[in-house]
């Protein structure tokens, strides 16, 4: 409702076509998310239009379009930011395909951009865990928890340190998690 307030008053508000595709995601109202990703599109091309037509491409099972799209979207991306936001994008794409060598280089290319990015730092510690380098997603996920403490990766974490037997670490974790919640 907001954002359809804030389209009328401006039809090519970049934040108000954003936010009216992220409303329609989430309130599972796909079609109409891809219709506003191609309206969006069309009115404001750029790296924020981008990731989410990708996102709608993808949730509509188009991974390739979708990587089309951040590919695009990366190389259209001027600031480091942008640059280390569209990476972990496609980090994030690679790894949900089970592409986890591919995973990490796009992760390894938005740290390069912003290394304190901690988005990609979870997304690299997560390709770690599944390529089974164990103690370098340790490590990610220490760093991550370390400046921001959320349910998510703390649990992540906990369930490393169950896997490699230490219990008294993933009780820390998981203690963490309930006090948070």
């Amino acid at each position: 409702t907001y954002a359809d307030r804030a389209l009328k008053a401006n039809p090519y508000s970049e934040r108000a076509l954003c936010s009216r595709v992220d409303a329609l995601v989430e309130l599972g109202r796909y079609d109409d998310a891809a219709r506003a990703a191609d309206t969006a599109d069309a009115r404001r091309p750029g790296v924020p239009v981008f990731t989410r037509y990708a996102y709608v491409r993808e949730l509509r099972g188009d991974v390739d379009t979708a990587r089309r799209v951040l590919d695009q979207a990366l190389a259209a991306a001027s600031s480091p930011g942008d640059v280390a936001y569209v990476a972990t994008q496609l980090g994030r794409l690679a790894w949900s395909q089970g592409e986890y060598p591919a995973a990490l280089r796009h992760y390894a290319r938005a740290l390069a951009a912003d290394d304190a990015y901690l988005p990609a730092l979870e997304g690299r510690a997560r390709a770690r865990a599944a390529s089974g380098d164990e103690d370098g997603a340790v490590a990610d996920l220490e760093a991550v928890v370390a400046r921001a403490p959320l349910p998510g990766p703390l649990v992540a974490l906990g369930e490393l340190y169950e896997a490699r037997g230490d219990t008294a670490g993933a009780r820390a974790q998981y203690a963490l998690v309930d006090a948070w919640t």
